[in-house]
């Protein structure tokens, strides 16, 4: 049982800073464009770009594996409440700003939905750019704390 929890401790841990890499690859390659171009020349170009595959494909697998490994710590009663509470927060922060992006700055910047008069590109580059760093900052708790997870299962 020992060598369970520790696997899906690691596991936990790879998942989350999957995710991690993929948001700083955001905030460092994707965002600054979205400040000094048009959205009609970003969205064409994305679209293009990710023909064959999407930026979902990467975000999908460590996010569902982190979910279910966080709800199976629920089950184990040797994590200690506070480890499972800080990453509960942390995952519901992540998926509700996650949530936040795709519906109201995603569609305008990728999937040609739109544009309303009173959001303009730098507006919605400035909100992916806030919200991105509120879910770094979620994911770098998190790892944290499974760091600190992974010292007491070994």
């Amino acid at each position: 049982m020992q060598n369970i929890a520790h696997t899906l401790t690691r596991t936990l841990f790879f998942s989350l800073l999957m995710i991690l890499f993929g948001l700083v690859y955001e905030q460092i390659v994707f965002i600054p464009n979205y400040f000094i171009t048009t959205v009609k020349n970003n969205s064409e170009l994305f679209n293009d770009f990710h023909s064959l595959t999407n930026p979902i494909h990467y975000h999908a697998l460590p996010s569902i594996v982190s979910v279910l490994i966080i709800l199976s710590y629920w089950q184990n009663k040797k994590i200690a409440q506070g480890t499972k509470s800080i990453l509960s927060i942390c995952i519901i922060v992540l998926l509700l700003s996650t949530f936040y992006l795709v519906k109201y700055v995603n569609g305008f910047l990728f999937f040609n939905i739109p544009l309303f008069e009173d959001k303009s590109l730098f507006d919605l580059a400035l909100k992916w750019t806030l919200v991105n760093l509120c879910r770094i900052a979620a994911l770098i708790t998190a790892l944290i704390t499974v760091n600190k997870q992974m010292k007491t299962t070994t």
